[in-house]
């Protein structure tokens, strides 16, 4: 009779670790990835524009000689925040107590005047207010006044982390039942 109940207590211990396993994956799923963009490594020189999902686009208008970046940023074509960012700082854009863009200055790189570059790395957030975009909605080209320009970023499918999870959580499942079974 003891070892019985050993044993449904050792069962349960074993539940109760599986439970604790799966409760951090179940509420990664379980909440929408609001991320829609992430990007690093992108370079933009004076006077360019990066377009963003759901009509945003970001302009840098200028950058002075104390390291500091001049940020505009447009809802379709409408200026809705124009700030002065320090060397290293942030520029973020929130609207109804949500942020919806994080931009983070990596570096700045001083020339003349026209050949200034800023590295940067972007962050958007979905604004619910706006349509949800499919994947595909981006323009990827920057406007530019150079003639070439290399960036590329990855862009995240909202079903992704879903995806990671179930995959994560059949491979547990099946080592638990390789276990059982040798």
């Amino acid at each position: 009779m003891r070892t019985n109940s050993m044993k449904n207590m050792f069962n349960g211990r074993k539940v109760f670790i599986l439970i604790l396993f799966l409760i951090p994956i179940i509420s990664a799923c379980s909440g929408a990835n609001d991320t829609l963009f992430l990007g690093t490594g992108i370079y933009l020189s004076v006077g360019e524009s990066y377009p963003l999902y759901q009509g945003y686009v970001l302009n840098i208008k200028g950058v002075s000689s104390d390291g500091s970046a001049w940020f505009q940023l447009a809802d379709n074509d409408t200026i809705i925040k124009s700030e002065v960012v320090g060397s290293y700082g942030t520029f973020v854009y929130n609207k109804t107590n949500k942020t919806i863009l994080l931009v983070q200055i990596e570096k700045i790189y001083s020339g003349s005047p026209e050949q200034n570059l800023v590295s940067l790395s972007i962050k958007q957030y979905i604004d619910h207010e706006k349509p949800t975009p499919k994947q595909t909605e981006i323009n990827l080209k920057v406007t530019q006044n150079r003639s070439e320009s290399n960036t590329f970023s990855r862009i995240n499918h909202p079903g992704e982390s879903l995806i990671w999870a179930v995959g994560i959580v059949f491979v547990l499942i099946l080592l638990y039942i390789m276990r059982k079974l040798w």
